[in-house]
Order: structure tokens, then sequence, then C-alpha cells
């Protein structure tokens, strides 16, 4: 994966370029990652 960054109005905004398969593997990390935040979003809010 390469970042690189567009300059847009004074702010970078990120590009990112992948090769072949690494935008899946990027993809099942994030969708982890926003599962365990809910998940610990749920238990503090509701549960307790």
């Amino acid at each position: 994966m390469k970042l690189t960054y567009t300059n847009v109005n004074g702010y970078l905004i990120s590009n990112l370029t992948y090769k072949s398969g690494e935008q899946m593997v990027w993809v099942r990390a994030a969708n982890q990652h926003k599962a365990i935040a809910e998940e610990i979003i749920l238990k503090e809010l509701i549960y307790v």
C-alpha cells in the first residue's frame, strides 16, 4: 500500500493506492475495528 497526499484548498487529503489483494485486507481490518468499538460502546453505555 502506498500513501500519498493531495492538497485540496489547503487541506491534505490522503490517496491510498493498493496492490492487488491489499484493499480487502484493509477493509477486513477496518470492519473488525468497527465491530470492537461498537461492542465496547454497547457494553459500557447500555449494559452497565
